[in-house]
């Protein structure tokens, strides 16, 4: 990988991952004032290096559409797992919350990738 896409590719991944670990600990310690053992540390530090690593990608690759509906899927994520944080759902806002997180961003992966797809189809084909 050249020496500019590296550089995009850290800086973006490193700041998506330390904003979505710092919201999901947000969301967890001061909104659902539950206690994070280390399996639930290690699980939200993969879905925010996770989260981090395909938005780099995505950047440093150029893949401007993917990378504009993957992040807003996570950011229509974080919002609907606050809103099901303070929700309550009767005991079960904390797992639909989360849920609600990863479905929306899973549903925003898959619609970008496509979305990029066809974009690359529009523009190849304009090129002829």
């Amino acid at each position: 990988m050249e020496h500019k896409r590296a550089k995009k590719f850290w800086s973006v991944g490193l700041i998506v991952t330390a904003a979505s670990l710092g919201l999901i600990w947000f969301g967890v310690k001061m909104i659902l004032q539950q206690a994070l053992d280390l399996q639930s540390i290690f699980a939200f530090v993969l879905l925010a290096v996770t989260f981090g690593v395909l938005t780099g990608g995505f950047y440093a690759l150029d893949m401007k559409v993917a990378f504009t509906v993957f992040s807003a899927g996570i950011i229509i994520g974080y919002f609907v797992m606050y809103w099901q944080f303070i929700a309550g759902m009767g005991g079960w806002g904390d797992l639909i919350g989360v849920l609600s997180l990863v479905i929306y961003s899973g549903i925003s992966l898959a619609a970008g990738l496509v979305l990029q797809l066809i974009w690359h189809f529009i523009r190849k084909g304009r090129k002829r």
